[in-house]
């Protein structure tokens, strides 16, 4: 687990028994898949079911997830460049389609905000060539932003 101060400590005592399963897997995918802020994991297991790893540690920071509409570019927003400024951080990320054989990261962008209440703005560069800035945007919240919606 990070401890913030630049350092980790083991927590695998801690940590269930996801990851002592001994199947082949071929993929996997990354989402908050009960929408609480935190990511969560399913693995893809050559014949057998997924292997579910649900994040119920307690969220200590501030968050926001962001999932874009496109209007004239691709409905997905997939190409599309996000920047979060919330203080002094600033954080980007880009959605993509894929990452990689059988697995995925999800369409929706998630950003840690640590101590940071307050998003200043976050800025979206479309695949196309616009870009919209949205202002007034609370953490702690899953949020859809559509192009030309700024």
């Amino acid at each position: 687990m990070n401890t913030g101060k630049g350092k980790f400590t083991d927590v695998s005592k801690d940590s269930g028994n996801g990851l002592k399963v001994k199947l082949s897997s071929r993929g996997a995918a990354f989402d908050d898949l009960d929408n609480d802020g935190d990511i969560d994991v399913v693995i893809l297991n050559s014949r057998e079911t997924p292997t579910v790893l649900r994040n119920d540690s307690e969220n200590k920071g501030h968050w926001v997830q962001v999932r874009l509409i496109g209007v004239k570019t691709n409905r997905s927003g997939i190409g599309a460049s996000v920047k979060v400024v919330a203080q002094d951080l600033t954080l980007v990320d880009e959605v993509h389609s894929g990452r990689g054989y059988q697995s995925h990261y999800g369409t929706r962008l998630h950003f840690g905000l640590g101590k940071r209440d307050k998003i200043d703005r976050i800025e979206v560069r479309w695949i196309g060539g616009g870009v919209d800035v949205f202002d007034g945007i609370a953490v702690d919240q899953r949020v859809t932003l559509t192009e030309g919606g700024s």
